[in-house]
Protein backbone atom coordinates (compact mmCIF):
# COMPACT_ATOMS: atom_id res chain seq x y z
CA UNK A 1 0.00 0.00 0.00
CA UNK A 2 1.31 3.83 -0.75
CA UNK A 3 1.09 5.90 2.33
CA UNK A 4 1.77 9.71 1.33
CA UNK A 5 2.05 12.67 3.20
CA UNK A 6 0.17 15.73 2.22
CA UNK A 7 2.99 17.31 1.04
CA UNK A 8 4.14 14.22 -1.37
CA UNK A 9 2.55 13.99 -4.20
CA UNK A 10 2.47 10.96 -6.71
CA UNK A 11 4.21 11.94 -10.08
CA UNK A 12 2.98 10.95 -12.87
CA UNK A 13 5.47 10.51 -15.93
CA UNK A 14 4.20 12.91 -18.77
CA UNK A 15 2.86 11.95 -21.15
CA UNK A 16 5.08 11.54 -24.60
CA UNK A 17 3.45 13.12 -28.10
CA UNK A 18 2.22 10.35 -29.63
CA UNK A 19 3.74 9.68 -33.08
CA UNK A 20 2.03 10.36 -36.50
CA UNK A 21 1.42 6.67 -37.38
CA UNK A 22 3.09 6.03 -40.76
CA UNK A 23 0.88 3.65 -43.11
CA UNK A 24 2.82 0.44 -43.42
CA UNK A 25 4.42 -0.70 -46.60
CA UNK A 26 5.84 -3.60 -48.17
CA UNK A 27 9.08 -2.49 -46.59
CA UNK A 28 7.93 -1.50 -43.45
CA UNK A 29 6.29 -4.65 -42.63
CA UNK A 30 8.99 -6.61 -44.27
CA UNK A 31 11.39 -5.73 -41.65
CA UNK A 32 9.29 -6.11 -38.68
CA UNK A 33 8.44 -9.40 -40.04
CA UNK A 34 12.18 -10.27 -40.40
CA UNK A 35 12.28 -9.27 -36.85
CA UNK A 36 9.92 -12.51 -35.97
CA UNK A 37 11.23 -15.92 -35.65
CA UNK A 38 9.80 -19.11 -34.91
CA UNK A 39 11.86 -22.19 -35.08
CA UNK A 40 11.24 -24.23 -38.39
CA UNK A 41 8.67 -21.59 -39.66
CA UNK A 42 9.43 -18.81 -42.62
CA UNK A 43 7.34 -15.86 -43.13
CA UNK A 44 6.01 -14.75 -46.34
CA UNK A 45 4.48 -11.81 -46.92
CA UNK A 46 1.48 -11.23 -50.18
CA UNK A 47 -0.71 -8.85 -51.38
CA UNK A 48 -4.45 -8.72 -51.64
CA UNK A 49 -6.00 -5.66 -52.78
CA UNK A 50 -4.69 -2.49 -51.00
CA UNK A 51 -3.86 -4.88 -48.11
CA UNK A 52 -0.75 -7.09 -46.95
CA UNK A 53 -0.95 -11.13 -46.78
CA UNK A 54 1.22 -12.96 -44.26
CA UNK A 55 1.44 -16.68 -44.29
CA UNK A 56 4.32 -19.20 -43.01
CA UNK A 57 5.64 -22.44 -44.66
CA UNK A 58 7.31 -24.93 -43.14
CA UNK A 59 8.68 -28.17 -43.76
CA UNK A 60 6.67 -31.34 -42.95
CA UNK A 61 5.81 -34.65 -44.10
CA UNK A 62 1.85 -34.37 -46.07
CA UNK A 63 -0.71 -36.18 -44.55
CA UNK A 64 -2.23 -37.21 -48.02
CA UNK A 65 0.91 -38.06 -49.76
CA UNK A 66 3.32 -39.25 -47.29
CA UNK A 67 6.15 -37.31 -48.82
CA UNK A 68 7.92 -34.01 -47.09
CA UNK A 69 7.09 -31.24 -48.68
CA UNK A 70 6.62 -27.58 -47.43
CA UNK A 71 3.34 -26.66 -46.48
CA UNK A 72 1.71 -23.53 -45.99
CA UNK A 73 -0.29 -22.00 -42.67
CA UNK A 74 -3.73 -19.99 -44.47
CA UNK A 75 -2.99 -16.47 -44.94
CA UNK A 76 -3.90 -13.60 -43.14
CA UNK A 77 -5.00 -9.89 -43.81
CA UNK A 78 -3.04 -7.18 -42.86
CA UNK A 79 -4.18 -3.61 -43.45
CA UNK A 80 -1.83 -1.03 -44.60
CA UNK A 81 -3.13 0.93 -41.33
CA UNK A 82 -1.88 -1.74 -39.27
CA UNK A 83 0.80 -0.60 -35.92
CA UNK A 84 3.67 -3.24 -34.75
CA UNK A 85 1.53 -4.81 -32.36
CA UNK A 86 -1.54 -6.02 -34.81
CA UNK A 87 1.26 -7.42 -37.10
CA UNK A 88 3.60 -9.31 -34.25
CA UNK A 89 0.14 -10.62 -32.35
CA UNK A 90 -1.31 -11.72 -36.03
CA UNK A 91 1.82 -13.79 -36.76
CA UNK A 92 1.67 -15.28 -33.35
CA UNK A 93 -1.98 -16.09 -34.21
CA UNK A 94 -0.67 -17.54 -37.14
CA UNK A 95 1.82 -19.63 -35.59
CA UNK A 96 -0.98 -20.94 -32.57
CA UNK A 97 -3.38 -21.63 -35.96
CA UNK A 98 -1.04 -23.51 -37.74
CA UNK A 99 -0.17 -25.73 -34.22
CA UNK A 100 -3.99 -26.76 -33.88
CA UNK A 101 -3.72 -27.59 -37.41
CA UNK A 102 -0.91 -29.65 -36.88
CA UNK A 103 -2.01 -31.87 -34.20
CA UNK A 104 -5.36 -32.32 -36.11
CA UNK A 105 -3.55 -33.57 -38.58
CA UNK A 106 -1.40 -36.18 -36.43
CA UNK A 107 -3.68 -36.99 -33.47
CA UNK A 108 -5.54 -40.28 -33.68
CA UNK A 109 -8.15 -42.34 -32.23
CA UNK A 110 -8.40 -46.02 -32.88
CA UNK A 111 -6.06 -45.33 -35.80
CA UNK A 112 -8.06 -42.53 -37.23
CA UNK A 113 -7.98 -38.98 -37.55
CA UNK A 114 -11.14 -38.15 -35.75
CA UNK A 115 -10.29 -34.33 -35.34
CA UNK A 116 -8.91 -33.97 -38.54
CA UNK A 117 -8.68 -30.02 -39.94
CA UNK A 118 -9.90 -31.49 -43.62
CA UNK A 119 -13.43 -32.70 -43.47
CA UNK A 120 -15.85 -32.01 -45.73
CA UNK A 121 -18.42 -29.70 -44.00
CA UNK A 122 -21.16 -31.36 -45.41
CA UNK A 123 -20.30 -35.02 -43.72
CA UNK A 124 -19.98 -32.92 -40.61
CA UNK A 125 -23.01 -31.64 -40.64
CA UNK A 126 -24.52 -34.89 -40.99
CA UNK A 127 -23.03 -35.71 -37.87
CA UNK A 128 -24.27 -33.14 -36.42
CA UNK A 129 -27.99 -33.96 -37.54
CA UNK A 130 -27.36 -37.63 -36.32
CA UNK A 131 -27.55 -36.07 -32.55
CA UNK A 132 -24.76 -38.45 -31.50
CA UNK A 133 -23.45 -36.74 -28.76
CA UNK A 134 -21.18 -37.70 -25.57
CA UNK A 135 -21.91 -35.73 -22.59
CA UNK A 136 -21.68 -36.24 -19.26
CA UNK A 137 -25.21 -36.60 -16.93
CA UNK A 138 -26.46 -34.22 -14.48
CA UNK A 139 -24.90 -35.47 -10.82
Amino acid sequence: MLHMTTQAKLQLPVKKPVKKLQKMTQTRLGNLVAHCNFPGYKFKIGHKGDNFTVHGEYDEICIASKKSSIQKTRKYLISPHAVRSEVTQTLLKLLLTSHEHRVREHFTYKGELVYGPHFDVEALWALAHSRRIDVRKRV
